[in-house]
């Protein structure tokens, strides 16, 4: 498994957690994405928690290495990423799902209890089709 990340103090972060729970399948790859994705192995899986305004290249990126089957999540806190997520996935013939979440956090009103609301979350998830005369498909 390989962790991508371009901040130094979340790989140090990755390689904390990744000792802390004895894992030995984790390879953490310093640097931006898309440009450290080029000389990767294909993945089967890709996971986008953050794409620091380039996901539009990284999806072109894994479009070119995913392998067939292959998923793509990304999770967006904004509108313009979803919008992003979801025209880059059907334009790259992926099978596209999304979902959004809605959290509320209690907070304490003097003597009350009240549900103080979060920004959503969405999260999309991009299926690339086994086969390529699955693309035309929906």
């Amino acid at each position: 498994m390989l962790a991508v990340e371009v901040n130094p103090e979340a790989c140090n972060l990755i390689r904390e957690n990744v000792q802390g729970f004895g894992l030995d399948n984790v390879q953490v790859v310093e640097g931006m994405a898309p440009a450290v994705l080029g000389g990767l192995p294909p993945p089967d899986r890709v996971l986008i928690g953050g794409s620091g305004g380039q996901l539009e290249g990284i999806l072109r990126a894994c479009q070119a290495s995913l392998r067939p089957g292959g998923i793509i999540v990304i999770n967006a806190i904004t509108v313009e990423t979803l919008s992003t997520a979801l025209a880059g996935g059907s334009q790259h013939g992926y099978r596209v799902e999304a979902l959004a979440t809605n959290l509320a956090r209690l907070e304490t009103a003097g003597r009350h209890h009240i549900w103080r609301a979060l920004n959503p979350v969405y999260i999309v998830k991009l299926a690339k089709k086994c086969f390529p005369e699955e693309a035309g498909r929906a």
